[in-house]
C-alpha cells in the first residue's frame, strides 16, 4: 500500500486549540495594606514678613475732673510772742476750702509759754458751713489725768482756751481734729492768743506747726 502522510498538528501561540486572543478576567482589588509610619517632622519654615501697623483707635473722652487736691502747711518760722488776749492770726496756718465739699481738718500746734500760770488760746476762722466742728486738746500740767485741756470749737470764732503748763519755756503741742462742710467758699485760719498777759507773760507758736486738709468727698 502506498504511505500516507500524517497531517501536521498545529498549535497556537497560547497553547493547544483555536487561536485564542488573551488570558481570562482581572481579579478583585486586594485590601488595603496597613497604614505605614509617621515620617519624622520636617525643619521649621522661614518667619513670614511683619504685617503692615494698624490704624489708631480714637481717643476716648476725658474723664470727669476729680475733687479738690488735698494741701498742708508748716510754720518755718516762730509766730509771735504774744501777751495779748486779743485773737491773731497764725500767718501761714491757714486753707482755702470750697463750697460744697467736706474736709477732715487737722493741726498740730507748737508752743511755748513764759509762765506755768498762763496757757494758750486756739480758736479757728472759717466761712458759713453746713456743718463744722472741731475737738482741741492743749497740754495744761505735767502728765497724768489731768494733763490736758479738752474744748470743742462748734461756730467760726470758737475759742479753746488752756490754763497754763507744766513748765516754761518748753515746747508743747496742742491737737486740732474736725470735720467741714463750706456752704461757701473761704479761708480757714488758726488763730491764737495768751491766756491773761498778766505781768507780760506771753504764748508763743513755734516753728514746725503744720496741718493738713483732706477731701472726704
Amino acid at each position: 500500500m502506498p504511505n500516507r502522510a500524517k497531517p501536521t498538528e498545529k498549535r497556537s501561540a497560547s497553547g493547544w486549540g483555536g487561536g485564542g486572543s488573551g488570558g481570562g478576567p482581572t481579579g478583585p482589588t486586594g485590601p488595603a495594606g496597613p497604614t505605614g509610619p509617621t515620617g519624622a517632622t520636617g525643619g521649621t519654615g522661614p518667619t513670614g514678613p511683619t504685617g503692615a501697623t494698624g490704624t489708631t483707635g480714637a481717643t476716648g473722652p476725658t474723664g470727669a475732673t476729680g475733687p479738690a487736691f488735698d494741701s498742708s502747711f508748716r510754720l518755718t518760722g516762730d509766730v509771735g510772742p504774744s501777751a495779748s488776749t486779743t485773737l491773731a492770726d497764725v500767718t501761714g496756718a491757714s486753707f482755702a476750702v470750697s463750697s460744697g465739699i467736706t474736709y477732715r481738718v487737722e493741726m498740730a500746734v507748737l508752743f511755748r509759754a513764759s509762765a506755768t500760770t498762763e496757757g494758750i488760746g486756739l480758736a479757728l476762722t472759717y466761712p458759713a458751713s453746713t456743718y463744722a466742728a472741731f475737738d482741741v486738746t492743749i497740754p495744761v500740767a505735767a502728765n497724768g489725768t489731768a494733763q490736758g485741756f479738752q474744748g470743742q470749737i462748734t461756730a467760726s470764732g470758737g475759742l479753746a482756751l488752756g490754763t497754763g503748763v507744766a513748765a516754761i519755756n518748753t515746747t508743747y503741742v496742742a491737737v486740732i481734729r474736725g470735720i467741714i462742710r463750706p456752704s461757701t467758699g473761704g479761708t480757714l485760719q488758726l488763730r491764737y492768743r495768751t491766756e491773761t498777759g498778766t505781768s507780760g507773760a506771753n504764748v508763743t507758736v513755734k516753728e514746725g506747726t503744720c496741718g493738713t486738709l483732706t477731701t472726704i468727698t
